[in-house]
């Protein structure tokens, strides 16, 4: 469910008080796994994410503002049982809540945020879902690909980036730069990290992902880890 003053859920749940609810499972379950279903709001999942996090490598959680320990005006309903809240959310709230999101997302998609620091521990980034540049600038990978190459002008290793046009491998612009100087002197603009398997875009400086780039990031995922990434539709990585 959503965190505190969130628009969705409504639980009033803090993040702080995710932590301490994981600590608590830990003590009376022998193996606890957590979820993440939804993500409406970055900066509280993030945050949720953290606390809960830090509770099972066994630290302790943040302490919780007393202010945050009361009891929600929310009446509490029992699964299969009929609300008898009168403020119960309606068809057309629901439909008005689905434009909302959709609006969102389409609003995201033509307006995508640059990595954002949302706390001390945590970063967001939100690749492009499509570019104009994926159509001439991404060509079919070599059948296998190295897991750490040597840049093709300084030698250094430590953040390898093939070209995604002719596969020349390069050093990153916190190294020497030589991937940013390749796209400028060749005109490729599209460059797949053997890091993290992301996808920049010179042309649009930004992340991108797509249904095109999986060829690519599946045979970087093979160099790194052996065998192929697990096969999840972006659709489905979207709901």
């Amino acid at each position: 469910s959503s965190g505190i003053n969130a628009e969705y859920g409504g639980c009033n749940v803090s993040s702080e008080g995710y932590g301490w609810m994981t600590r608590s499972l830990m003590g009376v379950c022998n193996k606890v796994i957590l979820a993440l279903e939804g993500g409406y709001n970055l900066s509280t999942v993030s945050n949720g994410i953290l606390a809960c996090t830090t509770a099972m490598l066994g630290d302790s959680p943040d302490p919780m503002d007393p202010e945050e320990l009361v009891p929600t005006k929310r009446p509490a309903v029992a699964i299969g049982e009929p609300s008898s809240n009168s403020e119960s959310t309606t068809e057309h709230d629901e439909e008005e809540l689905a434009d909302e999101i959709l609006m969102a997302e389409l609003e995201k998609q033509r307006n995508p945020v640059e990595p954002v620091k949302l706390n001390d521990n945590v970063f967001a980034v939100h690749p492009k879902p499509w570019c104009e540049h994926l159509e001439n600038h991404v060509n079919s990978a070599p059948a296998t690909l190295e897991k750490s190459p040597a840049c093709q002008t300084c030698g250094d290793n430590s953040e390898s980036w093939y070209c995604l046009s002719c596969y020349q491998m390069n050093c990153s612009r916190y190294v020497n730069e030589h991937a940013l100087f390749h796209g400028i002197d060749s005109g490729h603009l599209m460059t797949l990290s053997m890091a993290d398997l992301s996808v920049w875009c010179y042309g649009c400086d930004s992340y991108v992902h797509n249904e095109k780039l999986l060829d690519a990031k599946d045979k970087g995922h093979i160099a790194k880890f052996g065998v192929p990434a697990v096969s999840v539709s972006l659709e489905t990585v979207q709901e």
